[in-house]
C-alpha cells in the first residue's frame, strides 16, 4: 500500500470514529424517546455489520458473472464504479462497527456496579472486539 493510500486509510478511520462518536448518542436519545432497550440497538447494528461485511463479497460475486471483463472503456467504467460502491461500504461498515463497539460499551458502564466491574467489562469488551479483529485479519492473509 502506497503512502498516500495509508494517509487516506487512516483520516478514513479517524472520520468514521467522529461521525460514529455523534451517531451512537443520536441512537441512544432516540432508542430512550422509541423505547428501544440498549441490547436490540447493539442487535441491530451488528446485523447492520454484518450486512455491511458480507456486501464486498457478494459485489465481487456479481462483477465475476457478469460479462463486464471484456476489457472495453464501459467495461473499466463499470469497474470504476463497483471500486466506488466498495468504498462507500468499506466507509458505512466501519462506521457500523465503530457505532456497535460505542453502544457496547455504553451498555456495559450504564448498569448500577461498581467501578471496577464497570472497567473489568470494558477491558472485556475491548478484549474481544480485538481478538474479531486478529481473527479477520488472518482469515483475511490466509484467503489472499
Amino acid at each position: 500500500m502506497s503512502a498516500g493510500a495509508t494517509t487516506l486509510n487512516a483520516v478514513g478511520s479517524d472520520l468514521a470514529f467522529s461521525i460514529s462518536f455523534t451517531i451512537a448518542a443520536d441512537l441512544r436519545r432516540t432508542a430512550e424517546e422509541t423505547g428501544v432497550s440498549e441490547y436490540e440497538l447493539v442487535t441491530l447494528m451488528l446485523l447492520l455489520s454484518l450486512t455491511f461485511t458480507t456486501l464486498p463479497v457478494l459485489g465481487e460475486e456479481i462483477v465475476r458473472r457478469t460479462s463486464f471483463c471484456n476489457g472495453s472503456v464501459a467495461s473499466e467504467h463499470v469497474h470504476a464504479f463497483f471500486g466506488f460502491i466498495e468504498l462507500l461500504i468499506s466507509i458505512a461498515r466501519r462506521i457500523a462497527l465503530s457505532l456497535m463497539i460505542q453502544l457496547v460499551a455504553n451498555a456495559a458502564v450504564a448498569q448500577p456496579v461498581a467501578r471496577v466491574a464497570r472497567v473489568l467489562s470494558l477491558l472485556s469488551v475491548a478484549t474481544f472486539f480485538l481478538f474479531l479483529q486478529g481473527s479477520a485479519s488472518t482469515v483475511q492473509t490466509v484467503k489472499d
